[in-house]
């Protein structure tokens, strides 16, 4: 496997990423099949292409026990509920911190699939957040940015601690 987690102070983490071009979905596909292993390797529910250096407009998500997953490409929010809930929310990006962070009950999305076919449906419980998680990824958010700047500082500092332990 050639890819891997950027390093959470890296600039590709906080820059919008770049739509893909239809025919640009074939050559992704063993893409998407190495940051599934990467994923699952950090038992991972999702991840974005900026975690892996890549600013483009994809996310994959799956559970890290199943083979499955699903490729959402150039991923459009078109409606989520005014209901929201708290959770504790973890990221491959920063590594052993968990947020808790407020997301929408469900949400209305559309995408195209690893084979360039249009989505759309309502996602809801924790396939919506993580929806939202990787959404936030590629708009240049990470879930630090979702959270006080006072508990932002806090985690970080904690994180690093334990990294550099």
């Amino acid at each position: 496997m050639t890819l891997e987690l950027v390093k959470p102070w890296d600039l590709i983490l906080t820059e919008p990423t770049i739509p893909v071009e239809t025919t640009e979905i074939t050559a992704l596909q063993s893409t998407f099949d190495e940051m599934h292993q990467l994923m699952r390797m950090m038992g991972g529910v999702g991840l974005a292409a900026p975690q892996v250096g890549i600013n483009k407009s994809f996310f994959i998500a799956g559970n890290p026990d199943d083979t499955n997953y699903i490729v959402f490409i150039n991923p459009e929010i078109v409606s989520l509920s005014e209901e929201s809930s708290v959770y504790a929310e973890g990221c491959l990006s920063f590594p052993k911190m968990e947020l808790e962070i407020t997301r929408p009950h469900w949400i209305e999305a559309k995408w195209l699939d690893r084979l360039g076919e249009s989505r759309q449906a309502r996602l809801s419980e924790m396939l919506s957040r993580v929806f939202l998680h990787e959404f936030d990824h590629l708009q240049g958010i990470c879930m630090v940015d979702r959270v006080s700047k006072l508990k932002s500082e806090l985690a970080i500092k904690r994180m690093m601690k334990r990294e550099f332990k």
